[in-house]
């Protein structure tokens, strides 16, 4: 698939969207470009119903595998943090 065919079917996508999922595109895509653009690294998990795919901007296997585990650990420590205390103990 060339790039102005991927991009024309994104944007015919992208016109059926909700105002609120447009805005929420734009800041993927403002992210997105600011990783490329100073070299940061960022991974995206994507659930597709019967496989998670993952995509990755400027790392390699072993740094996607660190930015997943610290991610883990601030999401567990962000739903933990209200869990009752018997929840904790788990």
């Amino acid at each position: 698939m060339k790039m102005f065919e991927i991009i024309e079917r994104s944007i015919a996508n992208f016109d059926s969207l909700s105002e609120d999922d447009k805005e929420r595109f734009a800041g993927m895509c403002a992210i997105l470009a600011a990783c490329i653009t100073e070299h940061q690294k960022a991974v995206w998990l994507i659930d597709r119903e019967d496989t998670v795919s993952v995509m990755a901007v400027n790392a390699n296997e072993l740094e996607i595998a660190q930015l997943i585990g610290e991610g883990y650990e601030l999401f567990n420590c962000a739903v933990m943090e209200d869990a009752p205390p018997k929840e904790m103990m788990n």
